[in-house]
């Protein structure tokens, strides 16, 4: 008997395969680049953080409102205040509980956004 693995009987997961492969592509260093996204309605301003490598969106909705706020393209308008919200890339267990059209998203170098509290 042999104390080698038997490569075929194992099971392979292409959905964490290509999860690692992304996860790979967008690794390096984090430049923790601020963005500020403007409502196009209220004017209520959000500014962001990118906590790791990835894309982000040019849009995001309004949690006042709900209308579209639209990007300031890494224009850091908002210098003397600090981040609310975060952009991150979800562990594959976070991944793996995502909608299709999310995990879609992240697979293609897409980072999810989230609140930063300060301590």
């Amino acid at each position: 008997m042999s104390n080698k693995p038997n490569f075929a009987k194992m099971k392979r997961n292409p959905l964490k395969d290509k999860y690692d492969m992304m996860a790979l592509r967008y690794s390096g260093e984090v430049e923790n680049k601020c963005n500020v996204y403007t409502c196009r309605s209220c004017r209520h301003k959000v500014k962001t953080v990118d906590e790791n490598t990835g894309v982000t969106p040019m849009f995001i909705r309004c949690d006042r409102c709900n209308d579209l706020m639209n990007s300031a393209m890494y224009n850091d308008t908002m210098p003397g205040e600090r981040p609310t919200k975060g952009w991150y890339r979800p562990s594959y267990t976070e991944f793996h509980g995502l909608s299709a059209s999310e995990q879609d998203h992240v697979l293609k170098g897409g980072l999810l956004l989230r609140d930063i509290k300060f301590v």
